[in-house]
């Protein structure tokens, strides 16, 4: 079960890519983030709204901190596939998993493991292959794209850094809300 999950979850998240690019051909990448954010943030108020009563300035700056690499990663990626193709921004954006790690290590101190350090040789590798063209040059949208998978690594390390101290829905809301109105 858990494997199917796994499989469709993939399938939908890569999937996403080609959707997106496709919405793009219709409306600015801006336009696509702000109504997809505005309408998230609505329906955080109508399903969660005797929790968000009990916002506190922790939250809100928590929520302002991550909100901030959450809004520069979807921007730098709505942007960047503008200008590349659904299938390397898909790839792109998912180096950032590998990323955490090392971006974590900066505020722990807690080295990556060598199995960490072999994944993002060969996803640095890979990321080369896919991204450096003839003329030994990258792509303004692989480049954009690249600071989105920086930009999310960062919002899940101070994600994880914040939500031990705040309330995690009220954090999330206003990341959401803080996208949707930039």
């Amino acid at each position: 079960m858990a494997d199917g999950a796994l499989l469709l979850v993939a399938i939908g998240w890569g999937l996403n890519f080609v959707v997106e690019k496709n919405v793009l051909l219709t409306m600015t990448p801006y336009m696509y983030i702000g109504l997809r954010f505005i309408i998230s943030a609505l329906l955080v108020v109508v399903f969660f709204h005797r929790k968000l009563k009990h916002m506190s300035k922790e939250d809100v700056k928590a929520g302002l901190v991550v909100g901030f690499f959450m809004l520069l990663g979807f921007l730098t990626q709505a942007v960047g596939l503008v200008h590349t193709t659904p299938s390397k921004s898909g790839f792109i954006t998912g180096s950032n998993v590998v990323m955490v790690p090392f971006i974590a290590y900066l505020l722990t101190k807690r080295f990556p493991g060598v199995w960490q350090i072999v994944g993002a040789v060969i996803t640095f590798g890979g990321l080369a292959l896919i991204s450096v063209n003839e003329n030994l040059t990258i792509g303004y949208g692989d480049i954009l794209t690249l600071l989105c998978a920086v930009s999310f690594a960062l919002q899940i390390v101070f994600t994880g850094y914040y939500v031990k101290k705040v309330d995690p829905l009220n954090m999330a809301f206003i990341q959401i809300t803080l996208t949707g109105i930039i």
